[in-house]
C-alpha cells in the first residue's frame, strides 16, 4: 500500500493571535532618539531683564506691606527705613500691627539677586505667607 503523500507533507499553518508589535516598538524607540538627540540642542538663555513687564498688578492698587529695596542697599518697610540686621524682626512687628500677612517687594534693578532672595526667605521666617514681586509696567506710547 502506498502511503498517502498528503499525510507526510501535511503542514499545520499557524494561527496569529495577536498583532505584530515590532513596528510599534521600531516606532517609538525611534521617536526615543529623535527626542533624545534634539534635546542636546536647545540651550538656555541666561540673559534677564526683570524689571519691565506687562499686565500684572500696579503698586498703587495695593495696600499690603511693601518692601522696598534700593540700588545703595537700603531697605524701606512701608516707607520705612529698617536695617538689614534687624530687618525680620522689623517685618515680623509690622505683621503683627497691620494684621497682613501678604507682603510686596519692590527692588532695583542694580541689586543683587541673592540679596533680593535672602530677603524673601527672612520675609517668610517673619511670617509673610503671601509674597508678590512689584515690577514697572511697560505702558504702550502713542
Amino acid at each position: 500500500m502506498r502511503p498517502d503523500s498528503k499525510a507526510l507533507f501535511a503542514y499545520r499553518r499557524r494561527t496569529d493571535d495577536g498583532i505584530d508589535m515590532t513596528p510599534l516598538i521600531d516606532v517609538v524607540f525611534q521617536l526615543l532618539i529623535f527626542f533624545m538627540v534634539s534635546s542636546q540642542f536647545v540651550q538656555r538663555e541666561a540673559q534677564i531683564e526683570l524689571p519691565i513687564g506687562g499686565g500684572g498688578v500696579r503698586a498703587e492698587q495695593v495696600k499690603p506691606l511693601v518692601v522696598e529695596v534700593t540700588s545703595s542697599g537700603e531697605i524701606l518697610i512701608n516707607s520705612a527705613r529698617t536695617e538689614r540686621g534687624s530687618f525680620a524682626d522689623a517685618l515680623k512687628a509690622e505683621i503683627a500691627s497691620v494684621g497682613i500677612a501678604e507682603v510686596h517687594f519692590r527692588g532695583d534693578r542694580e541689586i543683587p539677586y541673592g540679596d533680593f532672595v535672602a530677603l524673601m526667605e527672612e520675609a517668610k521666617s517673619a511670617g509673610a505667607t503671601k509674597f508678590q514681586i512689584i515690577k514697572k509696567i511697560d505702558t504702550p506710547r502713542d
